[in-house]
């Protein structure tokens, strides 16, 4: 029975040779976070929204926000094959570091979100990355935080090595080593590079560390093996559109928002 259109895809994860992870917005008020197992559907099936609800088992009644969908042995069709009422990882709010920026921590992603939010706070007013505008919530729990969107730019390339020097020099001079500079993660707009992605980034005392950090980033810049563009940040922009980050199910999310 195809499910009726009141089930909304809000984001996936989609993986052609693995499971696949969902999370919908039912009667717009219930989120369902719903694993699909590999080889169940296309590709295309799985990334067409509207082809997705139709293919999908109904939806089991009760209270329940975690489900699985996998392939029934004895008939051969995708069913429910386990649903469960889970409590999802909420945020404890701590020390406000700035307005509508506090510090958080959870004990299902150690360490995660309070790094990143300290991150924040020590390059607020330098500069270096977008702005942080507030924190996502979901039910009560906060489940991640809205971005400033560096519009109209693109990504970095070899000949911007010195805008991204700059830049990372910025960062350094606080303390922060980035962890990850690829090409990807400097936003070229005008005479200025953004870097962004500070999920890895830790702060140190070691000169060695940032000086080879800073020694690797031409390396780096030069290397085109990554996708570039993969995180879609770079379009144009639009009235009212952020970047959000969103952590659930212990994957990482990304994806726009129009308000």
């Amino acid at each position: 029975m195809a499910n009726p259109p009141h089930v909304q895809v809000l984001h996936s994860s989609v993986d052609p040779e693995s499971e696949s992870e969902f999370r919908f917005l039912v009667n717009a008020k219930h989120f369902k976070y719903i694993s699909i197992a590999a080889g169940l559907y296309s590709l295309d099936e799985m990334c067409s929204s509207p082809s997705l609800v139709e293919l999908l088992p109904q939806f089991p009644s009760g209270d329940w926000n975690e489900g699985h969908v996998a392939r029934n042995t004895t008939t051969g069709q995708p069913h429910f094959a386990a649903i469960s009422r889970t409590n999802l990882p909420r945020l404890q709010m701590g020390q406000k570091l700035r307005s509508n920026v506090y510090e958080a921590s959870s004990g299902r992603f150690p360490g995660l979100i309070e790094d990143e939010t300290a991150i924040y706070e020590r390059i607020v007013g330098h500069q270096i990355g977008p702005e942080f505008l507030g924190h996502i919530t979901e039910e009560g729990r906060v489940i991640g935080f809205v971005m400033e969107r560096i519009a109209d730019c693109r990504h970095a390339t070899p000949n911007d090595l010195s805008l991204c020097q700059s830049t990372l020099l910025e960062l350094h001079r606080l303390g922060i080593k980035h962890e990850d500079i690829n090409m990807d993660n400097f936003l070229i707009r005008g005479e200025k590079a953004t870097l962004i992605d500070f999920d890895l980034a830790s702060q140190t005392t070691r000169d060695a560390e940032l000086e080879g950090e800073l020694s690797d980033l031409q390396r780096q810049l030069e290397d085109t093996s990554a996708k570039v563009g993969s995180n879609n940040i770079c379009r144009p922009s639009k009235p009212g559109l952020h970047l959000i980050i969103l952590w659930n199910l212990e994957v990482l999310l990304k994806t726009e928002f129009c308000g």
